[in-house]
């Protein structure tokens, strides 16, 4: 009885209109904005494609909006691979103890990403809730 699955949720999460961490916003493309997430228990993975349509003064780095947010302490720091297809930037998405949002980062020295139109991202993030 102490593993059975009690705690299990799937949906998505809207990319439409991103933020900087400083100031600046991103538009994704409508049929590239949808990531997938599922939830079981406290662990959480997040899944898909964005496709950027339009950037506008971009400072600092993109957020990607998180379902649930992460788990606090320092144990629950995370990073997940993201893929960019029109470019050879190592990047990942680093997600702090208790934030309800993921940065898009360069591996190379955690280093901000500078994003462009007409390029995608494909994601994949696990991290967990205190929940």
């Amino acid at each position: 009885a102490a593993n059975t699955l009690d705690d299990y949720e799937e949906g998505v999460v809207d990319t439409e209109n991103l933020t900087f961490s400083t100031s600046g916003t991103a538009t994704t493309q409508a049929n590239y904005r949808e990531l997938r997430y599922t939830k079981v228990g406290s662990a959480v993975t997040l899944t898909g494609n964005i496709f950027i349509g339009s950037v506008s003064s971009q400072n600092g780095f993109l957020k990607i909006p998180l379902p649930f947010a992460n788990g606090t302490g320092e144990k629950n720091r995370t990073a997940g691979s993201v893929a960019n297809l029109q470019s050879n930037t190592p990047t990942l998405l680093k997600v702090d103890s208790g934030q309800s949002f993921a940065g898009l980062i360069t591996s190379s020295g955690f280093a901000t990403v500078t994003v462009s139109a007409n390029h995608t991202y494909v994601i994949n993030l696990c991290y967990n809730t205190d929940a």
